[in-house]
This record gives C-alpha cells, structure tokens and sequence, in this order.
C-alpha cells in the first residue's frame, strides 16, 4: 500500500480499520523522498521511543515520513494523548508527516473529522499464490501451476494468516494441500465467524411456479458468456411479499442456477450492542463478499437489518450508510438477493430507483403453483397429497403446504386443512397490508390457467 500522494498531499493523520494489522504494517511503503517507520507498544521504533511522550516528542522532529502506528487508538482512553496529537497535526502537515494508525477499530470519534480513512482490503488470489507454492516446496508436492491457481482461489475471502493456519493444518493431517481441504476450512472458518455462512444450494425444481421469476434470472444468464463482455451483470434483487411463499427457497437456488457460491448473511449476528461494532461487522461481511467475488449473498428478512423504527438509530445509520454506499459503488460480481416480508420498515432510501436491477413481488402460490408443490412435497416427504387438494388451498403459502404434507403421515387431512393455524387466518390484517403496499411491484408468481380462461369469458 502506497501512501506517497496522501503524504505529499498533506493529510496529517490516516485511518485504517483491518482485522490484518500485521499485514497491513508491512505492506505499507512510499516513494523516496519520504521514510516510513513503524512502531508498536513493545517494539517502539527499532526498540526506542516505546514510551508515548517520546514516541509524540519525536514525530514532531520528522518531516518528509509516515509513521505507522500499531493499534494506537487503545492509547487514546488517555485525553492527554488525544491533545497532544491534536496539538501537533498543523506540525505534521507543514512538515509533510503523516500519522498511519492501524488497527481492528475505528479511531477515536475526537479525530473522525480530520482523519481520512484508508480502506486495506483482504488478500486476492496473487497474494495467495507464492504462500501456496512455498508450501508446497516445503513439503516436496508437485503441484501445476494451474492447480496452485485454483488452491489460491479458493482462499478468496480469508485473511493472510487465515489461509496459512487452514493450509498448514491441512498439511499436518493429510500431508498434502487439495483445494477440497482448502474449501472446507475456508467454509469452517466463515461459518465460525457468526456473520454469515456458506450454505448448499437448493436446485429449482424443488421450488413450484414462480415461472415470471425464473424466467427472469434465465434470460440474464446469457450476459455472463464470454461473447456477451458488453451486456449489464446482475447486482442486486429484492423479494418481498408473503411470508412462506418461497422468497428465501429461491435464493438458494440460485446459487445452483449460476453454479456459485451460496453465502447468508446472519443479520442478528451483523447488529451488535456495543457502539461501534455493527458498523465493523457489517463492513467485515461486505470486506469478505467482495473478496470471494462470483457468489450469489442472502440476505434473509433484510427490514430485520435496516428498519427504520430501530432504536438504535446512530448504530441504524452508520450501518444503513456503510451498506448502501457499498451497493453503490462495489466493483465485485456478487450477486445479492435479499428478502423482504414488510417493506414499509425499511427506509425510504433503502428502496429508491436504481438501488436494486429489479424488485419482485412474491404472493400466495395460484392453483397451478399449488399442485405443483404438491407434487414437489409428496416427492420430498414420501406423501399422498392429492393434487385435486390444491383447490382447497386458497391462500395457502408452499410452507404451510409443506407441513400439511409432513403432517399427512400421521393425521387425516381433512381434519389438518380444518385445523392447521395458516397465516392468512391469523394474521389476515398484516397480509393484506404486505399485499397492497407491493402492487407496484412486479409480479414473481404465474397467472393460472384457471384465470385465464376466467378473463376470456368475463371479456366475451
């Protein structure tokens, strides 16, 4: 990371949030005629200046430098190092020095205004390449140089020492690197994380009509072949509707649609009561997204994430603005697909023109789509439903559907159809207020046969 034009443009104090401090400390260089020092609580400079009035006393005889300080902001609990640097930064300006402060925190909100945040993104495929090979020679395996290509690319998403730790792991116990180990540790360490999870896709025929919709994401398939550069890339869809329609079935298979990556989000998990915290697990979450690249990311009950009635309003907006600018201006080709059950909870801005490629409305299943997941479910569970059911299902959702199937085993299921709490009947108010407010929308679900030919005859 080189940080010359920051210096020779004058910005006195950097900020860099990273869960790689080492890393990011050694990458950092500039361009003679500047020097670069670096410093941390036990090291100090080259084993001086460990004590912090000196360590500030001698930043003020630089000029030409950056100083790099390792997790720095645990020293600022302390006013009088707040002041004194706040007292220096015209100094250091003047005389062409930059502070660097680099660790797992944001800094002090005394600086906000005045340091310029730096962003140090995790490792790509390159930076993976010659650890992979230098195992590899450790351990006298021959590995093509298209198969170290693909172990390193299947690091994407890990920090450095992540991907060493996962690696030489792997070596101790089977004494050899395979990109099947190397995903498996990659899908452990994600999911040990608590902010999302690598999930197995779900395949499309397990999901009964919603023909507009697949058909949908099938013509755009077509933009992602190598003869079609110029064509637009998905970047994000939204679906609301009904609960239990299918909203987040879909999702998953997508993930099988464009033979990606499935990753979901753990949005209770994302929000965290400690100030500051959500905003730095939400970026960690979109740091690792970015890093993978060609995933398909659910977001599940996404108002759960963004509500715009929360309480927590300052953690609610730095979140909220983190997110959004990094729908905007994020360069990957990730797809995201959120779901939705109630948008009047999300803000206005969440959903303006242009934030999403298409949102889609998601209702009750028509009675075409009923018999069809009918069908899917018998097949799943090992049930009889009765296709001829589906006329009695009106307003049934596919996972009420669902349990009437698994239920079946073991009850008469004219007496479950009677006495199965559907939402609809006990939650009508809600669902016609979630139907209403998304007409503008469009439509995921198919027009049954059964009300085309009701239109034919109602128009002569």
């Amino acid at each position: 990371m080189n940080l010359t034009n920051y210096v020779k443009a004058g910005f006195p104090l950097l900020s860099i949030q990273t869960e790689e401090v080492k890393r990011c400390v050694q990458s950092i260089n500039a361009d003679r005629p500047f020097k670069v020092y670096r410093w941390n609580a036990v090291n100090g400079i080259n084993g001086e200046y460990k004590k912090i009035p000196d360590l500030i006393e001698y930043s003020t005889t630089l000029s030409q430098s950056v100083l790099i300080l390792e997790n720095f902001n645990w020293f600022f609990e302390d006013k009088g190092i707040l002041q004194a640097i706040s007292n220096n930064l015209e100094l250091y300006k003047n005389n062409q020095v930059t502070l660097v402060i680099v660790g797992r925190d944001k800094i002090n909100p005394f600086f906000e205004k005045v340091a310029c945040s730096v962003d140090f993104k995790l490792p790509v495929a390159l930076d993976f390449l010659p650890m992979v090979q230098n195992f590899a020679g450790q351990i006298k395996q021959e590995l093509t140089e298209q198969e170290a290509k693909n172990i390193s690319e299947n690091c994407l998403g890990l920090s450095y020492d992540e991907a060493e730790n996962a690696i030489a792991l792997e070596i101790v116990k089977s004494g050899e690197i395979t990109i099947e180990a190397v995903y498996q540790a990659k899908e452990g360490i994600i999911n040990n994380s608590g902010l999302m999870r690598i999930q197995k896709p779900e395949s499309l025929e397990n999901i009964g009509g919603l023909e507009p919709l697949k058909n949908y994401f099938e013509s755009r398939l077509q933009a992602y072949q190598p003869e079609n550069e110029h064509m637009p890339k998905l970047k994000a869809i939204l679906l609301v509707g009904v609960p239990g329609c299918g909203k987040s079935l879909f999702s998953k298979a997508l993930a099988s649609v464009f033979n990606r990556l499935l990753i979901s989000a753990n949005i209770s998990n994302l929000k965290d009561s400690l100030v500051g915290n959500t905003e730095k697990n939400t970026k960690r979450f979109t740091e690792t997204v970015d890093s993978i690249g060609d995933c398909i990311v659910h977001l599940d009950e996404i108002e759960k994430m963004f509500s715009s009635g929360q309480s927590d309003s300052g953690t609610s907006k730095g979140q909220l603005g983190h997110f959004l600018t990094w729908m905007n201006d994020r360069e990957s080709q990730a797809i995201i697909v959120a779901t939705s059950n109630n948008l009047s909870e999300l803000p206005a801005e969440f959903l303006r023109s242009g934030r999403w490629d298409c949102i889609f409305f998601v209702d009750y299943p028509n009675i075409d789509e009923r018999k069809i997941i009918i069908e899917i479910m018998n097949r799943k569970h090992h049930a009889n439903l009765p296709v001829s059911l589906a006329g009695s299902l009106e307003n049934w959702s596919g996972a009420e559907i669902e349990q009437l199937a698994k239920d079946s085993h073991f009850d008469d299921i004219d007496y479950l159809i009677k006495n199965q709490p559907i939402l609809w009947k006990t939650n009508r108010e809600k669902i016609e207020d979630i139907k209403s407010k998304a007409k503008s929308y469009r439509s995921a679900n198919g027009k049954s046969v059964a009300g085309i030919v009701q239109t034919r005859k109602i128009g002569g």
